[in-house]
C-alpha cells in the first residue's frame, strides 16, 4: 500500500515546489497552507449544451505564444506505517510563476501531432518548499528555460506522452510535466458526444485522478466549460480501501480558435482531503491561465531530436528522480541492515510478528529496494527448520514488498523448496504473495499460469484458486495497452466462460475483478442474476474496480439482495465509486423498504460519510440507521455525529 507512496508525494510536489536535483527532504510543518481564493463550481446546465464541432488542428509549421500566469499551494500529510492519523510528517510547497509557453507543431506521427513545448520569457517566479527552499527568479530562469518537451497529441486532442531529454534539469521535467497535465482538455472522441454537447471523462491530474463534465458553452461554440465532481484516485491514498472525504471546488473554461487550436484557459481548483479521523491530507489550490498572444510560422527542423528525447512520461503519472528514490530509500530503511533483519526474523521465528510490525517492515523492504542483491541471503532464512507458517509468510512478504525482479526471483524460488510445498494448509496463501507485487516481470506471470494449468490439470481447487486471484491481480497492476496483460486476462475470460459449477464462477470472477479491465465488464454483468448468492458476490466484489453506469446499476440491483454477504460485497463496491442523486435515492428506497440485511449498516453508514453533501436522501438513510443502531452505542454515537455534520453541510427535510 506505502510501495513509493511519500517519492511520488514528494515528486509531485516538487513538480511545483522543488528541483529534484537538489534530493531534498522536507522537515515537518504545522502552519496551514495559505491558498489562493477560488470561486465555488457551478454545474453547467445540460438543457443549454450545443454541439461540439471543432476539430483539433495544429497545422505543421505553426508556432503558438501563450501568456501563462500559474499559482499553486499544495499541503500534503501522507499516512505511514507506524504512525497514527495526524501525526506524519507535512510535506508543503507552493510556486508562482508568470511566463510564456511556446507551443511549435513540429509534424506528424501516424494521426497524432508532434508538438515542442518550452518556457520564455519569465517574468515572475517563485518556488518554496516548508520554508527551507526557495529559489528566486533568476535560478529558476535558467533552470526552465532552453529547453523543450516534445509532445504526443492525438486527433481527439488527448495527450498522450511527453518526450524528454534525458539530460535536462529535474525541475524543468516535472514542471512541464504538471503543467501540462493540468493544462489538457479532455474533447469528445465520438460522434455522438460531440453532438450532445455533453460528456464525462476520468482524468489524470498530478495529485491523482478526478471526474469531470464537459459542456460547449451555450452563447459561445467554440467554449467548453467544465466542472470536476471528485477525485475518484489520489495519490495520498494509494491502495485506500474506498474513498476518502473530499470537499472539491474545480472549475475550468477552455476556449477554441476556428483552425483549431486551444486559445485560452482559466482553471481554478481547491481540493481538502481528510481521512476517516477527520486529520487533513491534501489541501490543495490551484489558479492557471492561458491565454493565446501570438501565433506565426516558422520551419521546422528535419531532424525532430527523438533520438535525444528518450525520456517518455505520461500524464499525471509521477516520476522520481533516481537520485531522491536513493535518498528516500536510505531513509526509508532507516539504520536497518541485512544481518539486523535476518537477526529479527530468527528471534522470530515463532509467529514473525515483529515490535511495532509496519514499522519494521516499512524499513526491511527499503533496506532490500536498496540493496536487491541481497534478497538470495533470505533463501537461506526460509528454509530454517524453527521458522513457522507466519514467519516463512513473512519472509514472503518482504520479497514481495520489494517487488524488483530479484525479489520476484527469489520469491518464486521459495515456493519451489519443501519447506513451501510441504506446508499444505498454507502453500495457496504463500503463493498469493506473487499477486502483490506492483510490477510483475514476465517470468512472474509464466510463473502463475503455469501453476494455474498445472492445478486445474489436477483438480487441485484451493492451488486454482490461489493461482488465479494471483494472476488476475498481475494482470490489474500492469498498463491496459499491455500485450501480456491482454493475454493473460483473456485465459481467465476463457476458464469463465467454461466454469460449469458456482465454484468455478465464483474463482473467475474474483480473479477478473482483480484484473479490472474495462473488457471484462459484460462477462461479469451476465452472472448478475446468478441463481447462486456466492455467484452474485462475487459478481459485486469483481465490480469494486470499475466506475461505468452499467456496473453501478447491477450494484443497485445487488444490494436489494436478500442474502447479506451478496448486499455486503454490493456496499462495498459502490463505496467506491461516485454516486449521484439517483443512485443515492435506490439506495434509500433499500433502507426504507426494510431491506437492508442486519450486519450491514456499518457498511452503509461508512458509505454515507464519504457523501454527506449528496442531498435529502443522504439525511434520510441516515435518520433510518439512527433507530436501526440503538442497540450499538458505538455506531449510533457514529450516526448521529453524521446527522449533526450533514445538517451543516445542506438541507435537510
Amino acid at each position: 500500500m506505502f510501495k513509493g507512496l511519500r517519492s511520488r508525494l514528494l515528486a509531485a510536489l516538487i513538480a511545483v515546489s522543488a528541483s529534484l536535483s537538489l534530493g531534498l527532504w522536507l522537515t515537518s510543518s504545522d502552519a496551514p497552507a495559505s491558498a489562493p481564493t477560488t470561486a465555488p463550481a457551478t454545474a453547467p446546465a445540460a438543457s443549454s449544451a450545443r454541439a461540439f464541432t471543432l476539430r483539433p488542428d495544429w497545422p505543421v509549421g505553426t508556432r503558438y505564444v501563450y501568456s501563462l500566469d500559474w499559482r499553486s499551494e499544495q499541503r500534503v500529510q501522507p499516512p505511514m506505517p507506524g504512525q497514527k492519523s495526524g501525526q506524519t510528517d507535512t510535506l508543503q510547497g507552493s510556486v508562482r510563476l508568470s511566463a510564456e509557453l511556446v507551443l511549435r507543431s513540429l509534424g506528424r506521427k501516424g494521426e497524432s501531432f508532434l508538438l515542442g513545448a518550452s518556457l520564455e520569457n519569465v517574468r515572475e517566479a517563485r518556488l518554496e518548499i516548508s520554508g527551507q527552499l526557495s529559489l528566486d527568479a533568476a535560478t529558476l530562469k535558467q533552470t526552465l528555460t532552453g529547453h523543450e518537451v516534445l509532445l504526443e497529441v492525438d486527433a481527439n486532442g488527448a495527450l498522450r506522452s511527453m518526450h524528454f531529454d534525458p539530460k535536462a534539469p529535474d525541475l524543468f521535467k516535472h514542471q512541464l510535466q504538471w503543467l501540462l497535465t493540468h493544462a489538457q482538455p479532455t474533447l469528445p472522441s465520438t460522434e455522438a458526444q460531440r453532438q450532445a454537447g455533453h460528456w464525462e471523462a476520468v482524468e489524470p491530474t498530478s495529485m491523482g485522478q478526478a471526474r469531470g463534465t464537459y459542456e460547449v458553452d451555450a452563447e459561445q461554440p467554440l467554449t467548453v466549460n467544465r466542472v470536476r465532481e471528485s477525485y475518484t484516485k489520489l495519490y495520498v491514498a494509494d491502495g485506500q480501501k474506498g474513498s476518502l472525504p473530499q470537499k472539491l471546488d474545480s472549475s475550468a473554461r477552455f476556449s477554441f480558435s476556428e483552425a483549431g487550436h486551444l486559445a485560452g484557459l482559466n482553471h481554478r481548483e481547491r481540493l481538502l482531503v481528510h481521512d476517516g479521523a477527520g486529520a487533513v491530507l491534501v489541501d490543495s489550490a490551484e489558479l492557471l491561465q492561458l491565454t493565446l498572444r501570438e501565433v506565426s510560422r516558422f520551419t521546422p527542423p528535419t531532424d525532430l531530436g527523438l533520438a535525444a528525447r528518450t525520456e517518455e512520461r505520461k500524464p499525471g503519472v509521477i516520476t522520481v528522480s533516481a537520485e531522491l528514490e536513493q535518498r528516500l530509500l536510505q531513509q526509508r530503511a532507516e539504520g536497518m541492515t541485512m544481518e539486523l533483519l535476518v537477526a529479527d526474523l530468527l528471534g522470530h521465528a515463532k509467529g514473525g510478528l515483529m515490535p511495532d510490525m509496519n514499522r519494521w517492515l516499512w524499513r526491511a523492504t527499503g533496506l532490500l529496494k536498496l540493496e536487491p542483491e541481497r534478497c538470495g541471503e533470505l533463501a537461506a532464512v526460509f528454509t530454517r527448520p524453527e521458522l513457522d507458517s507466519q514467519a516463512r509468510a513473512v519472509v514472503l512478504d518482504l520479497l514481495a514488498g520489494a517487488g524488483h525482479a530479484q525479489a520476484q526471483a527469489v520469491l518464486r524460488d521459495l515456493l519451489e523448496t519443501p519447506a513451501a510445498q510441504a506446508d499444505q494448509a498454507n502453500y495457496a496463501l504463500f503463493l498469493q504473495r506473487l499477486g502483490m507485487v506492483d510490477a510483475p516481470t514476465p517470468e512472474t506471470m509464466e510463473y502463475l499460469a503455469r501453476k494455474h494449468a498445472t492445478a486445474r490439470a489436477g483438480q487441485q481447487e484451493p492451488l486454482r484458486n490461489a493461482s488465479a486471484y494471483a494472476l488476475g491481480a498481475t494482470v490489474g497492476r500492469l498498463p491496459v495497452e499491455d500485450a501480456r496483460a491482454g493475454t493473460y486476462n483473456r485465459l481467465l475470460l476463457e476458464e469463465l466462460g467454461a466454469a460449469s459449477t458456482s465454484s468455478e464462477r465464483v474463482t473467475y470472477l474474483r480473479s477478473l475483478g482483480n484484473a479490472g479491465r474495462p473488457e471484462n465488464e459484460s462477462a461479469i454483468l451476465s452472472h448478475v442474476a446468478d441463481a447462486d448468492p456466492r455467484v452474485r458476490a462475487a459478481v459485486a466484489a469483481a465490480l469494486r474496480t470499475g466506475d461505468s453506469p452499467d456496473s453501478t446499476q447491477a450494484l443497485l440491483q445487488l444490494v436489494r439482495a436478500t442474502e447479506r454477504p451478496v448486499q455486503a460485497e454490493a456496499l462495498t463496491a459502490l463505496s467506491d465509486r461516485y454516486l449521484d442523486a439517483a443512485a443515492l435515492a435506490s439506495l434509500r428506497d433499500v433502507v426504507v423498504a426494510g431491506s437492508l440485511r442486519q450486519g450491514t449498516e456499518t457498511l452503509l453508514v461508512s458509505l454515507l460519510a464519504e457523501r454527506l453533501d449528496g442531498g435529502p436522501a443522504v439525511f434520510q438513510m441516515l435518520q433510518l440507521l439512527e433507530r436501526r443502531t440503538s442497540q450499538d452505542p458505538a455506531l449510533h454515537t457514529r450516526v448521529m455525529e453524521l446527522m449533526v455534520r450533514v445538517s451543516g453541510v445542506a438541507q435537510v427535510p
